[in-house]
């Protein structure tokens, strides 16, 4: 019988999650610094700073560094993916964090995080029909004859 793949009930979301967003890498490290960690995943280490300040993820700390264990990568991916797809502190705050230290269990997080993928559909849709709305604009502007390289309208 093949094993489960979150044998666990309370499996933490962001596991369930790394599996289930397409192209999601989760580094490997070792990271000796937060800056090798973010270059690695490819966002800002001030974005890294903000989701440690924010009680996203909680690396342990070892004198003056921060060791980031393997599910806190995994964490830090989805969230850095979710930002890349139009998730903002607010939405990612909402969805995963309940102001304690450690994240919300999958039994709170995964409704939460349903109406977080619900309100980026809807926002992409929006974004979509406002960029209709703006070829639209310039097809009629381009339809106007007017030379948009000289700037010019014929003569």
């Amino acid at each position: 019988m093949p094993e489960p793949l979150f044998p666990e009930p309370q499996t933490d979301v962001f596991a369930m999650l790394s599996v289930a967003l397409p192209g999601l890498v989760v580094p490997e490290g070792p990271f000796h610094t937060e800056a090798a960690l973010a270059a690695d995943l490819g966002i800002d280490v001030r974005r890294l700073r903000e989701f440690r300040r924010r009680r996203l993820v909680t690396p342990d700390r070892v004198g003056r560094g921060l060791v980031y264990r393997r599910d806190e990568l995994r964490s830090i991916a989805v969230l850095a993916t979710l930002a890349r797809l139009g998730a903002t502190d607010a939405d990612l705050d909402h969805a995963f964090a309940d102001g304690s230290t450690t994240p919300l269990g999958a039994r709170e997080a995964l409704p939460r995080c349903l109406r977080l993928f619900d309100d980026l559909r809807r926002r992409a849709e929006d974004e979509i029909e406002r960029l209709r709305g703006l070829e639209a604009l310039v097809a009629d502007w381009v339809d106007d004859g007017f030379d948009y390289r000289s700037r010019r309208h014929p003569a």
